[in-house]
């Protein structure tokens, strides 16, 4: 009787197959072809996924730097409060400025470390959980608002259930448990996290015990990729095979290259009387008529090998690694550095071949890239839902704080000629081309900290200190330093 499994193949089978993709051989049958809902498809894989990607991210250098890249170019994003006409809301930003000193509930690090923990747990893990707690005892803080990271792989992704009043006399006859949330009309109003890692997996008989915290409460911070997805896949996810196959070749390619170096010696005895061999030279076969090889060992390098009368001697060596295996290990990595948002020399460090208008393609690539998860992940999912919580709690402990506006100003874009950067500033804000507070946002300046700053310098040319351009000395004026383009010039 066909079993199960030989009934679909049969039916796979008989699939046309117009495309190398749709093939049903040996090599690819049944690979992937389970459909269903993006979130029921990522909870099948997605703890044995979290769990290897975290493993390349500690032990695999390309790993370790893929990460550390996108942590170091995600960099932080800045929290400006203003009053809704644009200026500056110094009561507000001087909440803020005391929370986010301190603000992890924890007491690890201020706001630029909990974004940066935030940015590894979205890599590694393809999601980050902040709970928003209000904190008094022992918080100094004048809005009490703490924010908790929860580590993802405690979000319970296993769990899912189907209305019971029996089992979950707290759900309604709308909300259903999916994926470790509690869904109402398809929208999450409760996330599941489990109490202890070692709690559900197969290494632990210890029982299931889990944490249940409001949606509202929660900042769920991911990439989707697809309509109606909630759980979040790691980065590295398409590439750890590729990384972990990369490991294996090196490997492979080392101990390949250490034979290719080593010489292998084979004596051939065809003498049929007892042979009289150095010691640890060869094996003694004793008296026979039939021709037998011998292997010679401790053959090293000058080393003399006498032989018996009888015998010949034989070299064998292996080949090397050949010509392909540098293009082979270089095409691999560019297919990691793209998928980890990387570009090919920051992950490698290898800048061969590379000039100053490659940098400059290559630096604008990277720049849309980081734009846009800052402008459609980070900041909408994240920041602005800190912001929102922040303001919520400020306004119940002073109500003046309800008419701020949180502005996110982003980190300044280094170029690879901070003179010319400048000089392309000034040109644009001269001929009308951009305006003074968005170039000034990119430094994480604002006009009124222009101002009082220049207000402080005049104070030093009492003291023989001219910092100012019009009082400066003619060597350190702007149009004595300001030079042409030489790639507009062609020189």
């Amino acid at each position: 009787m066909a079993s199960e499994t030989d009934v679909i193949w049969t039916n796979i089978n008989k699939l046309p197959t117009a495309f190398e993709g749709a093939a049903v051989n040996y090599k690819t049958g049944l690979k992937n072809l389970f459909d269903g809902e993006a979130d029921t498809l990522a909870a099948k894989e997605l703890r044995f996924l979290q769990n290897r990607s975290r493993n390349i991210c500690r032990n695999n250098g390309y790993g370790k730097r893929a990460l550390t890249n996108w942590i170091t170019n995600a960099g932080h994003i800045k929290v400006v409060w203003k009053y809704p006409n644009g200026k500056a809301h110094k009561l507000m930003q001087g909440y803020w400025d005391e929370f986010a000193a301190n603000p992890s509930f924890d007491s690890h690090g201020d706001m630029k470390t909990l974004q940066g923990i935030s940015n590894s747990s979205m890599f590694q893990t393809g999601a980050s959980y902040i709970r928003t707690l209000v904190v008094r005892e022992g918080n100094s803080n004048t809005v009490p608002l703490k924010l908790q990271l929860i580590p993802s792989i405690l979000h319970d992704v296993m769990y899912t259930n189907v209305y019971n009043p029996i089992d979950n006399p707290e759900l309604n006859l709308n909300e259903t448990i999916r994926y470790g949330m509690t869904f109402l009309n398809s929208v999450p109003v409760k996330y599941h996290f489990r109490k202890s890692i070692l709690e559900n997996t197969l290494l632990s008989n210890q029982p299931i015990g889990r944490i249940t915290v409001p949606a509202e409460d929660i900042i769920h911070t991911f990439i989707r990729e697809e309509p109606g997805q909630w759980l979040g896949i790691p980065l590295l996810a398409s590439v750890l095979l590729t990384l972990y196959e990369l490991d294996d070749l090196v490997t492979a390619t080392v101990s390949k290259q250490k034979a290719a170096q080593s010489v292998a010696v084979l004596i051939e005895q065809t003498a049929g009387a007892i042979s009289l061999l150095p010691i640890g030279k060869a094996e003694d076969t004793g008296t026979t008529d039939a021709p037998k090889l011998h292997l010679k060992t401790n053959a090293e390098e000058s080393q003399v090998l006498y032989l018996n009368k009888g015998e010949s001697a034989k070299m064998f060596q292996g080949t090397d690694i050949g010509a392909n295996f540098g293009t082979l290990i270089e095409t691999e990595l560019r297919k990691v550095a793209s998928v980890a948002d990387a570009l090919y020399h920051q992950l490698t460090g290898d800048t061969a071949g590379l000039n100053y208008s490659s940098l400059i393609g290559m630096a604008i690539q990277s720049r849309n890239r980081l734009e846009y998860l800052h402008n459609f992940i980070f900041i909408p999912l994240r920041e602005k839902p800190i912001a929102d919580a922040f303001k919520a709690l400020a306004v119940v402990y002073n109500s003046k704080c309800n008419s701020a506006v949180p502005y996110f100003q982003l980190p300044r874009w280094r170029g690879m000629d901070d003179l010319k950067d400048n000089q392309a500033d000034l040109l644009a804000l001269q001929n009308g081309m951009d305006t003074y507070t968005n170039v000034l946002a990119e430094r994480n300046l604002s006009p009124e900290e222009i101002i009082a700053d220049r207000a402080e310098i005049s104070k030093l040319e009492a003291y023989g200190i001219f910092l100012n351009t019009a009082t400066a000395s003619p060597s350190m004026a702007q149009a004595n330093n300001t030079q042409a383009n030489s790639n507009s010039t062609g020189t």
